[in-house]
Formats: structure tokens, sequence, C-alpha cells
């Protein structure tokens, strides 16, 4: 059955407050605006990675996780057995 069978009404949103206009002599204040960041150049992005990249692998070295995936490493590894299969097999 329809949402408003028997109903012919459409249902409309009315609105709860009217809206008064202010006269021409009301301040206009401008819209915030954030800072621009600077732009980075190619080597300061590589940097950028490169440290980031080390952060992520030291903090999966102590947390135990394997440098590859995010299952558990074996103990004393940095990777778990499916990847150091993996690592094994490519070198």
């Amino acid at each position: 059955m329809p949402a408003n069978a028997g109903n012919t009404k459409s249902r409309v949103r009315k609105a709860s407050k009217q809206t008064v206009k202010k006269g021409s002599g009301a301040s206009k204040r401008k819209s915030a605006t954030r800072a621009l960041k600077p732009k980075l150049t190619d080597e300061q992005k590589r940097e950028l990675r490169r440290v980031r990249a080390a952060e992520e692998r030291q903090r999966r070295k102590e947390l135990g996780l394997c440098r590859d995936c995010t299952k558990v490493a074996t103990e004393g590894q940095t990777r778990c057995p499916d990847c150091a299969e993996k690592h094994r097999k490519s070198r």
C-alpha cells in the first residue's frame, strides 16, 4: 500500500521560523577562510613518505605485527609465516 494512500495532499515541509530580511544598513561579515598550506616540492613529498613509512614499520614492529600485512608476526620475527614464505620464494 502506498505511503499516502487515501491522502491526496503531498507532504511539504513547512518552515519553522520566518526569516526577516535586514535593511541595507546592516553590516556584512566576510566568511572565514582557512590559511592555505604551502605546496610541497617533489623531494619534500618523497621525504615525508619515507618518514611515515619508517614510523609505520616501527609501530608494527613494536606491536608484533607483520611488516607486509596486519597479521601477528612470528615470535622474534617481523613477518607472519605466510609472508615469510612468499619472501623466501621471491628471494
